[in-house]
């Protein structure tokens, strides 16, 4: 098999995702080579509109073979992802058994979409990968005669989808190879939307090559009608755009559109892209979290109240896992009252009141360790912090950062949402490397390893801002 022809076509059809392709080319060569890792499926994981089924598709494109995707995830009205068990499990083998079967004699590529939705209990609970159940299925299909003849599975290439790792049951992983995709930046965007998305779109409505967009107004689309770091919404609005353009033109002639006409075409913006707050403030700062698969941003409050009876008190829909995190952060605070120049009896004398907004987000995970902490320390020292910082990590007693999941996700989104500087743990510098070139230029990214080198920065920072000293940090 010539690799480098089929590198080729696939950079042709999908833009970027160089590590991706890497290892789906490199999967192909070890099982041609007959390894034992080539009998472990590819499992592409990334959120919605990242590219996982484009590339795959494109591979198949490239190899010459038929594609057959088989969808088994549902998610229900309350937006949760569904596990389904044997049942479940005994439907989609069954349905790809059929596929298989129709297509008979074929070298063809599967794709099964939604790994994060299966539950490998099957048979009296017994935790099966989903090869061999697909076998055992496969071998019940033969003693009951719904086939004829055994199927080749030798000549079919099986490839996984999820959109989420941490959905994935711990008994599939193990057959996996997992391939992670992570989201694009602004300037990727514009060059998707440019070489993929408009050409398309407009020749789907009979347009092509007659619609001029600049940049700037695939840009405005991008920040102010989607929030995402996939292209599936921004791939809607482009497909509702060329819609309305054949509506108003009729079809005919050039159309130049401009960032004036997109309310009346694509309706009023749904984001602010400039949603950090202005100015500063004592006890906030900007926390960043995973949603969807994608990040999003909450600010932290921090309010001491006098009080003979202190006490802690949590709003905005924190978890108790997020209690722990805040629990965390007081002692080490009450630990570090010298270092940091802050009141001894602090938790004798204040009711501290931590509020997370928005509060219908649901608050939870570690990795809002350092905001509070940081928020916590501002209050405390009526230090202010710009509106436009943010902070992650999960802190320890000993005040050890630690690394957390999902920071590449967290640093798109704070870089679409106009934050400037991100402390984040050391340990997750491997991770930062891989940002889009425009994330690492226009945001900060600051490596912390302790909670003191976190808040010596932060205050040094905001200090010298306001020419004052900054003693104690």
């Amino acid at each position: 098999m010539d690799y480098k022809a089929l590198k080729a076509k696939l950079d042709e059809k999908v833009f970027d995702l160089a590590e991706a392709k890497r290892e789906l080319l490199t999967h192909l060569a070890v099982r041609e080579a007959g390894g034992a890792a080539g009998g472990r499926i590819p499992c592409l994981v990334g959120p919605a509109g990242v590219g996982k089924k484009t590339l795959v598709r494109a591979l198949a494109e490239a190899l010459g073979r038929k594609l057959l995707i088989l969808p088994v995830d549902g998610h229900g009205l309350t937006g949760k992802t569904p596990v389904y068990g044997k049942s479940k499990i005994g439907e989609v083998v069954g349905r790809l058994i059929h596929l298989l079967n129709q297509n008979r004699g074929q070298d063809l590529v599967v794709l099964v979409d939604g790994m994060e939705s299966i539950s490998p209990a099957f048979q009296r609970e017994v935790p099966m990968g989903f090869m061999e159940v697909l076998s055992l299925s496969h071998d019940y299909a033969m003693q009951l005669k719904h086939i004829d003849e055994p199927l080749d599975f030798s000549r079919v290439l099986f490839f996984a989808a999820a959109s989420d790792i941490a959905f994935i049951h711990q008994e599939l992983l193990a057959g996996l190879e997992l391939v992670l995709i992570n989201g694009y930046g602004d300037e990727q965007k514009i060059a998707i939307a440019r070489g993929w998305i408009i050409p398309f779109a407009a020749a789907d409505c009979g347009l092509a090559g007659q619609v001029e967009l600049s940049d700037g107004v695939i840009f405005t689309i991008i920040r102010r009608y989607t929030n995402e770091i996939g292209l599936v919404h921004l791939s809607r609005l482009l497909r509702k755009l060329m819609r309305c353009l054949v509506l108003e033109t009729g079809g005919s002639g050039q159309v130049k559109v401009s960032e004036a006409d997109l309310p009346h075409l694509l309706g009023a913006p749904q984001f602010d892209f400039t949603r950090a707050r202005t100015g500063s403030g004592v006890g906030i700062i900007s926390t960043l979290g995973r949603s969807g698969g994608h990040g999003v941003l909450a600010d932290l409050e921090v309010a001491l109240v006098p009080d003979d009876n202190p006490s802690v008190i949590l709003t905005g829909n924190m978890d108790s896992l997020f209690r722990e995190v805040v629990m965390v952060a007081i002692t080490c605070i009450r630990q570090r009252t010298g270092t940091l120049k802050l009141p001894l009896d602090f938790y004798r004398r204040y009711t501290i009141h931590c509020n997370g907004m928005p509060a219908g987000v649901l608050k939870s995970g570690v990795s809002a360790g350092l905001a509070v902490f940081l928020a916590m320390v501002s209050a405390l020292a009526n230090r202010p912090v710009p509106a436009d910082v943010s902070a992650l990590g999960e802190i320890s007693l000993s005040g050890q950062v630690r690394g957390v999941a999902g920071v590449h996700e967290k640093a798109l989104a704070a870089y679409r949402l106009g934050i400037k500087k991100v402390f984040f743990p050391a340990a997750n510098e491997p991770e930062v490397a891989s940002l889009p070139p425009e994330v690492r230029r226009d945001l900060a990214l600051v490596a912390v390893s302790t909670v003191e080198q976190a808040a010596s920065l932060l205050f040094a920072d905001s200090a010298n801002d306001k020419g004052q000293t900054t003693e104690g940090f």
